[in-house]
């Protein structure tokens, strides 16, 4: 890894560091809440791409972990300091980053433990992508799965009401169907994207091939 890279990873996390542990600071003297763990969590968040790196024995290309370090704070930025509320729809962007990331790792995934890197043919390329895109998609449901439990058992408003053309209203339904298909459409765009540029994954790659 180049000197100057290396300076832009640790100046970035240092920067979403601080940024969690002063929201965590601003929420402590509210008491415990939803907000306050989450931030809390998000300290370790920003370490994942660092720690995947290490236990996958990757390099992830620059534009791709600043992306990641976003996509890790960003659930405390909508949850905790209330960007999820301020009218320019974080949630929809959030699922559409995860359809991203989710099948970039997938077609990581798939080229290092599924005999990609043996078999160079169209097939194990097909292979690879649909792989990146179903993975994103199981990820996308297990996350509403999530999302339903938060709001059965701690009331979180995670799954949004939806007002109909009309006038009923949708118990998170429309709003969990709409995630779906966002997260669905950023991992259709990755796993296209990898197939158009002829089967090259190079924003994750395997240390050796570095």
């Amino acid at each position: 890894m180049k000197k100057q890279e290396r300076i832009i990873r640790y100046i970035a996390v240092a920067l979403c560091e601080v940024l969690a542990f002063g929201v965590v600071v601003s929420l402590l003297g509210k008491g415990f809440s939803t907000e306050l763990l989450l931030a809390a969590g998000t300290i370790f968040l920003i370490l994942v791409p660092a720690a995947m790196e290490r236990i996958f024995r990757c390099r992830i290309a620059l534009p791709v972990y600043l992306f990641c370090l976003v996509y890790a704070i960003g659930p405390m930025l909508g949850h905790s300091c209330g960007w999820y509320y301020m009218g320019f729809h974080w949630d929809k962007v959030l699922h559409i980053f995860g359809g991203l990331a989710f099948a970039l790792f997938g077609i990581f995934l798939y080229e290092t433990f599924g005999g990609r890197r043996e078999c160079c043919g169209k097939r194990q390329k097909l292979m690879a992508a649909a792989f990146g895109f179903f993975l994103s998609v199981a990820v996308s449901a297990l996350w509403e799965f999530v999302e339903f439990s938060m709001d059965l058992l701690w009331q979180m408003e995670m799954q949004t009401d939806t007002i109909l053309a009309d006038g009923s209203r949708d118990i998170g339904l429309y709003d969990t169907m709409y995630d779906m298909l966002l997260e669905s459409g950023g991992a259709l765009l990755v796993s296209a994207g990898y197939l158009l540029a002829g089967g090259k994954n190079r924003l994750i790659r395997p240390e050796e091939t570095i």
